[in-house]
């Protein structure tokens, strides 16, 4: 029983570790590439995000898409003939 109770850890794991790699690109293009003077629009505190910060802004976009769009997530259908 102790196996099974670890496999939700493990996946908030790999989630954690797919967040990082995707917030490194992002960071470099929002900084670097200058793609942020696109969105002047927005306060100071939203444009100048710092990289933890694009850690948890993909952390929580990917929890809301599981909750708006529940359809796109992983399902198993078993088709006894």
């Amino acid at each position: 029983m102790g196996a099974l109770s670890a496999i939700p850890v493990i996946g908030w794991i790999i989630s954690l570790c797919l967040s990082i790699c995707l917030s490194i690109p992002f960071y470099f293009l929002w900084h670097t590439c200058g793609i942020k003077q696109f969105f002047y629009f927005l306060p100071d505190m939203y444009v100048n995000i710092g990289f933890w910060q694009c850690v948890g802004l993909f952390i929580t976009i990917s929890i809301l898409k599981l909750m708006l769009y529940p359809s796109f997530s992983a399902t198993v259908t078993n088709k006894n003939d």
